[in-house]
């Protein structure tokens, strides 16, 4: 079974009324992108959690609670 050439054009012209209504849609969808910050993708994984991850983990505690400096002597 020999398919003709440019049926991929003939099914996609056929199909062209589908793309219109729903370029509305799309950027509707991508409208407010700009108002959220770009995050890197994570998993919650058990096979993440290590002695690194913990002990980094503790540092940033410890960064958001103010120390007292102590003076020498």
């Amino acid at each position: 079974m020999q398919r003709k050439e440019g049926e991929a054009t003939k099914f996609f012209a056929q199909q062209m009324w589908l793309l219109v209504p729903i370029q509305g849609q799309v950027t509707e969808l991508f409208s407010d992108f700009a108002d959220f910050p770009y995050q890197d993708g994570s998993s919650l994984n058990a096979g993440n959690i290590n002695y690194t991850l913990l002990k980094r983990t503790e540092a940033l505690e410890r960064l958001k609670q103010p120390e007292v400096m102590r003076t020498p002597g």
